[in-house]
């Protein structure tokens, strides 16, 4: 599975994140957010950063896009 969250707005957004599937988490891959910038904007597969289960907030800052894997 894969979650997109995109944040249109100036300011920071809270998103709940859904059921990933069966004993599966969410993994961030991408987060364009300002306090992520640089060379780990976008990982290297195998080198996502885990994020949480169903029901894990996730704060996305303004015109940012969120991207997660399911594993």
């Amino acid at each position: 599975a894969i979650y997109v969250a995109y944040n249109g707005w100036s300011g920071a957004v809270n998103f709940t994140l859904p059921w990933p599937g069966a004993g599966k988490t969410w993994y961030r891959v991408m987060d364009t957010s300002n306090w992520n910038e640089g060379a780990n904007t976008v990982v290297a597969p195998g080198s996502e950063a885990l994020i949480g289960g169903e029901n894990t907030v996730y704060g996305v800052n303004g015109r940012a896009v969120l991207l997660l894997i399911a594993k």
